[in-house]
Order: C-alpha cells, then structure tokens, then sequence
C-alpha cells in the first residue's frame, strides 16, 4: 500500500509539473503573439516610407478630441495635418492629461504660467499646441504636408523649440538625424544639462502615422 501510495503521489507530482509547463508555454506563446500584434500597429512606418495619403493610428481617446484637433487646425490653416497633430498628441499625452499637448511652457501659452503641466484646460492646450505647430511648420517652409523634410523639421522643432529650426536650417539645410542629435549635444552644454528634449521625437511620432494604402 505504501508503494502505491507513493506511486501515486510521484504521478501527481508529475501531473502538475506538466500542467505547470503547459501553462508557461501558453503564457510565452500570449506575450509572444501581443508582441506580433503590436508590432504590426506600426508595420507601415518601419517597413517603408511615409508617403502621401497618410493617416493617424492613435488610441480612442486621443480619437475623441479630433474635432477639437480640427476646429483649431483650421482656425490656424492647417487642417491638412490634422493626422500629424494626432501623432503629436499620441506622442505627448496618449490623450490622458489635461496638458494634452504638453505645450504649457509654449510662447502661444498666455493664459497660465509657461512652466510644465501649468495648463489644465485640454482645450485650451490643443489650441496653444495647434498654434505651435502651425508657427514651426511656417518656420520650416512646409506649405504640403507631403513635403516630408521639411514636416519632419517642424515635428522636430514642436519638440525643441523653434530655435532648433533656424539652426538646422543654417547648419545642416533639412531635417536629418545628425542634426537633431547635434543640436542636443549644443544645448546640453550651453545650458549644463545631462539631456535636452527627445532626439528620436520624429520617430516617436511616425509611428502613429501609417500609409493608407
């Protein structure tokens, strides 16, 4: 009886071994297929270029703002970068701040104090933000929102600050990867900093942007 006993508690053992297993294999197979998913989110941008007819692919709640994203758009003459201005938003906030733009400490900003997450009006900071990108892509010379190099100096420059336009313009003639990098090493060091803005922010918002086609 004992033998059996102890049989049968070794073949329980085993059992729960097994079980064990089989749910660690189906939890690596869960993450692995989340992963897949998610990464054929942003398929189109990491697979080929951005070209003309691009769309937004952001989450609900950035979505439940896009009238208010376009009403400001058109109120500052660009309501053909309405996705991009989706992105932007996707980038900053994913659409759970008040400050939905982060664009409290922006010079268009006259109603509360320029420093960070002063803004508490969502509203508000997408018209200060909306201005904002208006004003880079002027800064810029993007009259298409087609015209790639120069969309990404103004995607670039909501991130920087408008200056970084002016000296890339001066010092490289478009955006390009060098510059966004330089341009952060040069502050950093004017200001004692140990970092400065995003250097990747171009990338961070293409993602939420994918050719329709």
């Amino acid at each position: 009886m004992q033998k059996k006993r102890k049989r049968k508690r070794r073949k329980t053992a085993e059992n729960h071994k097994k079980a064990r297993i089989q749910r660690e294999i189906a939890i690596i197979l869960l993450i692995t297929l989340i992963v897949i998913i998610a990464g054929s989110r942003y398929r189109n941008f990491r697979e080929e270029p951005l070209k003309e007819g691009y769309v937004a692919y952001v989450s609900d709640d950035v979505k439940a703002y896009e009238d208010d994203i376009r009403t400001y758009a058109q109120e500052y003459n660009i309501e053909a970068y309405v996705p991009v201005l989706e992105a932007i938003m996707e980038q900053e906030s994913h659409g759970k701040s008040t400050d939905l733009m982060q664009s409290s400490e922006c010079m268009f900003n006259t109603k509360y104090e320029q420093t960070a997450g002063s803004i508490t009006d969502p509203e508000y900071s997408i018209d200060v933000g909306t201005q904002y990108f208006a004003y880079c892509l002027n800064l810029a010379g993007c009259t298409d929102e087609n015209d790639f190099n120069r969309l990404y100096l103004a995607i670039q420059g909501y991130n920087y600050g408008h200056n970084y336009i002016e000296w890339t313009q001066d010092n490289y003639g478009k955006y390009c990867q060098e510059s966004a990098d330089e341009f952060a090493n040069l502050m950093c060091r004017q200001l004692g900093w140990d970092s400065y803005g995003d250097r990747r922010y171009v990338h961070h918002v293409l993602r939420y942007l994918v050719n329709s086609d």
